[in-house]
């Protein structure tokens, strides 16, 4: 199952109630198992960080807020907002065309921290041999 920015948002604050999981940001290392688990729940926690810097909230005033479609409301504007910076040059139709309410959060954190250019880590590790 791949799973969207507004479903780990969700996640994050409210858990998974039908199988009486906990809001994953509650979870800490300690509560994972495996490498796999906690590299996930490490990626969701960049991206969460990411979006209340967005929007200029807080995890904690995020959570605080019962009704949900008032914390949906907040999801929207911290998303755009994210995505307006990623972005600058585009519209909201372009917005529309990247489907971006369809992006996985993991696809989301690799836009937040693009991985070095391999031929350019090359360079650098040539230019240090060299010297």
């Amino acid at each position: 199952m791949e799973v969207t920015v507004k479903v780990i948002f969700d996640y994050w604050f409210d858990g998974i109630p039908s199988l009486n999981y906990q809001p994953f940001r509650y979870l800490t290392g300690n509560d994972l198992t495996s490498k796999a688990s906690k590299t996930a729940r490490s990626k969701a926690a960049g991206v969460i960080k990411s979006l209340m810097k967005s929007g200029s909230t807080t995890e904690a005033e995020v959570g605080s807020v019962k009704d949900l479609g008032r914390r949906d409301r907040i999801f929207e504007g911290c998303f755009l907002r994210l995505f307006r910076s990623l972005y600058p040059e585009d519209d909201d139709a372009a917005f529309d065309r990247r489907r971006i309410g369809d992006l996985t959060y993991l696809h989301v954190y690799d836009l937040l921290h693009p991985k070095a250019d391999p031929a350019a880590k090359r360079r650098r590790t040539n230019d240090t041999i060299a010297n």
